[in-house]
């Protein structure tokens, strides 16, 4: 799997990236040493740690990396979107369970066995459309919605 940025060239020094962690979810990076001729499947990056507390520097495989999607602002949501929410310091991936007041979402996310285990109300500046980054393109594509 090949990563590259939204503009479909190598990663560099500099970009901004979101990491997948092992509980599932996206955090916000930012690229410090793009892959090497000696390390060509790991990306150097700095990130906060899930409890936000502070920035993590390390290596990352790269099939844990993609760029961060595009900003898609105002836009409206409805009941069974997968979306993804910024909750609890990074983006994870949930289903819109019902629509409240004053641009707020009840949003489901799954646990370990698919069922919904957790709600939470998301306010729609937090909520994106869930896409996955498939060799290069985001799926479904920017285009399509």
């Amino acid at each position: 799997m090949k990563i590259r940025r939204q503009s479909q060239g190598p990663l560099s020094k500099g970009d901004q990236i979101e990491v997948k962690r092992p509980n599932g979810a996206y955090y916000a990076a930012t690229v410090l040493r793009p892959p090497s001729a000696m390390q060509i499947n790991m990306v150097f990056v700095e990130y906060h740690a899930e409890d936000g507390s502070k920035c993590v520097r390390g290596y990352v495989d790269l099939t844990h990396v993609r760029p961060s999607p595009p900003l898609e602002l105002n836009r409206c949501f409805k009941i069974g979107d997968a979306v993804d929410a910024y909750w609890e310091n990074g983006w994870h991936q949930g289903v819109v369970r019902d629509l409240l007041k004053d641009s707020k979402y009840v949003v489901g996310f799954h646990g370990n066995e698919g069922k919904v285990e957790e709600k939470s109300e998301i306010h729609q500046c937090n909520l994106r459309l869930h896409r996955e980054w498939d060799d290069g393109s985001w799926v479904p594509s920017m285009a399509e919605l």
